[in-house]
């Protein structure tokens, strides 16, 4: 019987090291053909290949955050965040610094480049009107080139300065194309804004979302309900808002009809900024407060919400 169960396991071995051996010659003959084709597309299409030329450290005038890189040629604009204090004068040097990228490192620039006179007036306004200013990014496009400032803490308050890129140099255009200055969708659908025509009147008020789902903002909480009643305040699932005197009109609701699923966010009365984050997973970790669901609905979470993506209602 011992012997029986050693040539069982010596078989099984054996086997075991001709699959993988196999498996090995594999792989070796699928990275040659794959070698053999880069090759010949690098004679065809005469590509090159990406290499690290140098390693070289950016030292700016004052401590600061890098926020943004930029480059046009051998020049290169760095843009960064400062903490200025009570310091009022903020000139161009304290935001973008410009470096000629020569021999492997960088060299020091004049601002030359960007020295528009009417740039600087603007510049100047933005920090002596928004003194809470920060460098955002750069966004450039075919033939403009974008500086984007956050003008508080709310993301949605953007100042853009918009800038014509032709033949290797800038010129200065204005500072009111920020609507030109989009980040991309962040969903393949596009929200609805609620209006008058979807406010129900009656005892208890709520707002019709496709005549499926109804929203009421009442006695300081957010309720849904799925049947259009506004005798009753009733409804399924409940979440309670900051503010606890906000009426039906105070809120700020978008929907979205996808397919079987119909999305709501909405954004409270004098809520404050935060991130929206969903989790459909056991390892995500936990935000400082969680929606309580209805078992029909996925889990969502928030972390300080500006607008809650709330349960959307399945059709059936």
């Amino acid at each position: 019987m011992a012997d029986l169960e050693s040539t069982t396991a010596v078989l099984d071995s054996g086997t075991y090291e001709i699959i993988r051996n196999r498996l090995n010659e594999q792989r070796l003959d699928l990275t040659q053909r794959l070698a053999k084709l880069n090759a010949a597309r690098k004679e065809i299409f005469n590509s090159t290949g990406f290499q690290l030329v140098a390693n070289q450290r950016i030292t700016t005038e004052n401590n600061g955050v890098a926020r943004g890189i930029m480059a046009f040629g051998d020049l290169t604009i760095f843009a960064y965040n400062v903490h200025f204090g009570l310091r009022e004068d903020i000139r161009l040097s304290d935001v973008f610094s410009i470096y000629r990228f020569t021999d492997g490192h960088f060299e020091p620039q004049p601002l030359t480049l960007i020295e528009d006179p009417a740039f600087v007036t603007d510049f100047t306004n933005l920090y002596k009107y928004y003194r809470d200013s920060i460098f955002s990014r750069f966004a450039r496009t075919e033939n403009y080139l974008y500086m984007i400032f956050l003008t508080s803490k709310n993301p949605d308050d953007r100042k853009a300065f918009k800038w014509l890129i032709k033949d290797g140099k800038l010129s200065y255009v204005d500072d009111r194309s920020v609507h030109e200055a989009r980040l991309a969708p962040q969903h393949e659908f596009e929200w609805v804004k609620t209006d008058l025509s979807h406010r129900r009147l009656g005892i208890h008020p709520h707002i019709s979302i496709l005549d499926k789902v109804f929203i009421e903002a009442m006695n300081g909480d957010i309720t849904f309900k799925i049947e259009n009643n506004t005798d009753t305040g009733k409804g399924i699932y409940s979440e309670p808002v900051m503010n606890r005197d906000q009426q039906l009109d105070d809120a700020e609701y978008h929907f979205a009809d996808i397919g079987n699923l119909i999305v709501i966010r909405i954004k409270p009365y004098q809520e404050g900024p935060g991130p929206i984050s969903s989790t459909s997973g056991p390892n995500r970790s936990p935000p400082s407060r969680q929606f309580s669901n209805p078992p029909c609905c996925s889990q969502i979470t928030r972390a300080h919400l500006p607008q809650r993506i709330l349960p959307a209602k399945r059709r059936t």
